[in-house]
């Protein structure tokens, strides 16, 4: 079963240095707008509606709908690419 998955991570191909830039700022944007979330949920003891979070981060609610997305398929690409990166380490060893 490992290996099996070992085997489908190793399908993805590593991502190049500005891919990783680019997602890195994408995860980062991300980042900061979940940190407001977060701040924003112990202030009012509930979970902010998008529209409370949008005026928490002077954006509109498409903006952040804009950041947070992306940001989460980035965040998901470079977990990807590193696990790959972990499996093709693992096979230089071999």
């Amino acid at each position: 079963m490992v290996r099996v998955y070992l085997q489908g991570i190793g399908q993805f191909p590593l991502l190049t240095a500005d891919q990783e830039i680019v997602y890195g700022r994408q995860v980062q944007q991300m980042m900061t707008i979940e940190q407001h979330f977060d701040t924003l949920s112990q202030q009012l003891n509930c979970e902010p509606t998008l529209n409370e979070l949008a005026v928490d981060v002077d954006k509109s609610e498409t903006e952040v709908t804009q950041i947070l997305q992306p940001g989460k398929r980035a965040k998901q690409k470079m977990v990807t690419a590193n696990l790959r990166l972990g499996y093709y380490y693992l096979n230089i060893d071999n």
